[in-house]
């Protein structure tokens, strides 16, 4: 699923980058407007990428380990006892808390690449925008 969308992000700024050099070129301040278009749904895509690609916090089950489930019976009858429904929440905390992390503590230079990039992203729309308008 995240090709398509990465495809789509690149493809949508290049598009963009195209439609800007034109404007460059050309002064046509219609260009440049048609390039922030193109520009503004590929800040989407990349935001999108950059959720599917941000690691969860907690461990993945592995594949032959089917997930946990709790039956539909025990959670309605939670639902109507409430001592029974306080157990089976903290039951499910204790379950889910006591479990040891597997990210490692610290600090890494990993995330300041689409820090960076997100950054640069941001100052060159501004940058495209404020053109556009006195153009």
């Amino acid at each position: 699923m995240s090709l398509p969308i990465l495809a789509g992000h690149v493809g949508l700024n290049l598009t963009g980058l195209l439609f800007w050099v034109i404007f460059l070129l050309s002064g046509a301040g219609v260009l440049a407007w048609v390039a922030i278009g193109f520009m503004a749904p590929a800040i989407g895509l990349g935001i999108s990428t950059v959720t599917i690609w941000t690691p969860y916090p907690g461990e993945r089950p592995k594949p032959d380990e089917p997930p946990p489930v709790i039956p539909d019976d025990v959670v309605e009858r939670a639902l109507e006892d409430d001592a029974l429904g306080q157990r089976l929440v903290d039951e499910l905390l204790d379950r889910n808390l006591g479990q040891p992390s597997v990210r490692k503590v610290g600090w890494g230079w990993r995330p300041l690449i689409p820090a960076g990039h997100g950054a640069l992203a941001i100052l060159t729309f501004l940058l495209a925008t404020l053109a556009a308008i006195a153009a």
